[in-house]
């Protein structure tokens, strides 16, 4: 192709092409900056000449914004933490170098680029081109020639550029740039880098990374320093982590100081948007703040003292955030609909199952970002049992800009006011929780986020006197049996939330069960496990009278002896069919010759790592036979294989 039919492809994808001299990335002729060139001129100034292509970052080509991986170490680890595009290029020294996004950049920044460099040696680690301000950006794309090492520059994925929201494309560039730098000042010696690892895990552990995002990090900057031990240094990070979470004492700034020198200390601190502390003098008489100023006290002797109020007792409590968390397609949002039913309806029982209570008469506010009121929502409402008039949706924001989803960061001041609009409202609910998080904006893997924006929203049910239930999936961590654990990307919605609940399958028993993940208000005895199942119900449309299936809860008269741990572990025994079939050809092996006693096939499953839920169900699949050993007092009981006819150890004589 020649320099003009690629500046032609370049107009057509929405690009302002800047021509710039061969092997060079100065564009040629003044004021490139404001020049527009279009498919009439574009003749003008790509004559079939050598020469390169330049791309103009910014307002003139849509938002185009260049992320440039100068450095080797930020290439490496650029993978791991920008985000997605389909537009890539680069050269064969140099692989994968450019980036290419739509953003809104340009309009926060009166220059042409945002520049991450080495502080020690002035070196680029990367760059965001984004063409803010009149000094404007160009890259040079690919059908030109490198100016240095006369390569070809070439697209490595030549599809559309991802649209991303500013504020975030910046917030990954920094945090690739810091990792880049990291990885740059390595320490060369293998036995201090296992330290190092766990010191700096320490430390992002501190600034609200999640155990996945600090792993991640302490790999990418392993692999790019070249350092042959990136599992340890994942492990080592993720370990720190846990430590962190469960209460111990973790590294700080002074000790990634230590580790990298304060000049790399600092920068990494600053492009993570941390800001170190400064040292404190002891205060003096002269140091004393202002009249007015200072810490607001108040006696606990002065404190009205007020008992818990509750919408469902024991469980959802006025004022207060409870989260209810599980797989998909376990029936949450039909348990937010049953609740929703027994609140609103003003005729008919308004009981909690098992005798727990009775709702409160009031209005509810409903989010929810997966289901369509039309012929999911309403539907089941009425299933349930609900007053319709008393249920209000929230779709959409209105703002001078325009209609846009509703953002918990931002919207809780009109949340605030259609809750007064409303009046009486007993209950808002969010379904998905998370969804409302605003896009792009806040990180839920980042407890310090999830905080920012729970806690304002904890203040809100508290002002208001309103419950605030939200629903949450579970995360991929599957092997884990503490539900806790298992709640979203971050510990903070369970630190967050008075009372969490988790909903489990339990295929044996054919229903489902809620479990008590946590509960600050009431004691444990008062919270027990629940069991469902779903049902369907006729519900009739009242405008054309067609019948239509809508699926609604069916509680169980009685609470059920589980608790969290062992109906998790349950539901994971259920969920992996290879450990079970695994559990079933050790028995199948153990079992070939004759009975067995069952200490000893405890005995063997234990040196097997199999599980005693697994065995069990691995036997009742086998079919196995189990006999208590007669004619002897206290006699050991025995496992046998079906239909094989060996006797049992008694019967031989």
């Amino acid at each position: 192709m020649t320099s003009l039919d690629i500046a032609l492809n370049y107009i057509g994808r929405g690009w302002n092409p800047v021509p710039v001299g061969y092997r060079s990335k100065k564009p040629t002729g003044d004021a490139w900056q404001h020049r527009r060139i279009t498919r009439e001129n574009a003749h003008n100034h790509f004559n079939g000449a050598d020469q390169n292509i330049g791309i103009q970052m910014g307002p003139a080509s849509n938002g185009l914004t260049d992320g440039d991986m100068d450095m080797e170490e930020a290439r490496a680890i650029a993978p791991y933490f920008m985000p997605r595009t389909k537009c890539k290029f680069g050269r064969r020294s140099a692989r994968w170098s450019h980036y290419l996004y739509y953003s809104d950049l340009a309009s926060g920044f009166p220059i042409g680029t945002v520049a991450f460099k080495d502080p020690t040696t002035k070196e680029m680690i990367l760059e965001l081109r984004v063409g803010g301000g009149d000094k404007g950006a160009q890259t040079v794309g690919p059908g030109s020639v490198h100016e240095e090492t006369g390569e070809q520059i070439v697209w490595e994925e030549d599809g559309e550029p991802t649209r991303i929201e500013g504020a975030e494309l910046l917030r990954r560039a920094s945090t690739v740039a810091s990792l880049a730098l990291l990885a740059r000042h390595w320490p060369k010696a293998q036995g201090s880098r296992h330290h190092t690892a766990l010191r700096l895990g320490g430390f992002l552990a501190r600034r609200g990374w999640s155990e996945t995002q600090i792993g991640l990090a302490l790999e990418a900057i392993a692999r790019a320093a070249v350092d042959e031990e990136a599992c340890d240094r994942k492990t080592a990070g993720r370990d720190a982590f846990r430590h962190f979470e469960n209460g111990g004492n973790t590294a700080g700034f002074p000790t990634l100081c230590e580790d990298f020198g304060e000049p790399v200390a600092k920068k990494v601190a600053e492009w993570l948007g941390y800001k170190p502390e400064a040292r404190q003098e002891q205060p003096t008489k002269k140091d004393a703040p202002a009249p007015g100023v200072g810490l607001e006290l108040s006696s606990a002797a002065d404190v009205r003292m007020a008992a818990v109020e509750w919408v469902w007792p024991n469980r959802i409590a006025v004022g207060k955030l409870t989260l209810f968390a599980g797989m998909p397609d376990q029936g949450k949002s039909q348990i937010l609909c049953d609740i929703t039913g027994r609140i609103t309806r003003t005729l008919g029982d308004k009981s909690f199952p098992c005798g727990e209570g009775v709702a409160p008469t009031g209005n509810v506010i409903m989010f929810s970002a997966e289901d369509d009121p039309a012929d999911t929502l309403v539907p089941r409402l009425l299933a349930a049992g609900a007053d319709l008039s008393r249920v209000k949706f929230v779709s959409m924001v209105k703002t001078e800009a325009g209609r846009r989803m509703f953002d918990l960061a931002a919207d809780l001041a009109h949340l605030r006011a259609a809750i007064g609009a409303v009046g009486n409202v007993t209950m808002v609910c969010f379904d998905p929780l998370n969804a409302y998080f605003g896009h792009g904006r806040i990180d839920t893997f980042r407890g310090s986020d999830v905080r920012a924006v729970l806690g304002p929203l904890s203040d809100l049910a508290m002002d208001t006197k309103v419950a605030v239930v939200g629903l949450l999936h579970f995360n991929k961590k599957t092997d884990v049996t503490n539900v806790m654990l298992r709640i979203s990307d971050s510990l903070a919605f369970v630190a967050a939330a008075r009372a969490v609940y988790a909903v489990i399958p339990d295929d044996e028993n054919q229903r489902k069960l809620i479990v008590r993940g946590k509960n600050n208000l009431a004691p444990a005895a008062s919270d027990k496990t629940l069991a469902y199942t779903c049902a369907v119900a006729d519900v009739v449309i009242p405008e054309t009278g067609q019948i239509i299936k809508a699926p609604h809860v069916l509680w169980h008269p009685k609470h059920v002896e589980v608790t969290a741990t062992e109906a998790m572990q349950a539901a994971a025994d259920d969920r992996s069919p290879a450990q079970i079939e695994s559990a079933m050809h050790f028995l199948t092996d153990l079992l070939s010759e004759g009975a067995v006693e069952n200490g000893e096939v405890d005995e063997a499953a234990e040196v097997e790592r199999i599980a005693t839920r697994t065995l069990r169900r691995a036997a009742e699949k086998l079919g196995v036979e189990k006999r208590k050993q007669k004619g002897v007092k206290d006699g050991k009981w025995y496992w046998r294989l079906p239909n094989k006819g060996d006797p049992w150890p008694w019967e031989v004589s």
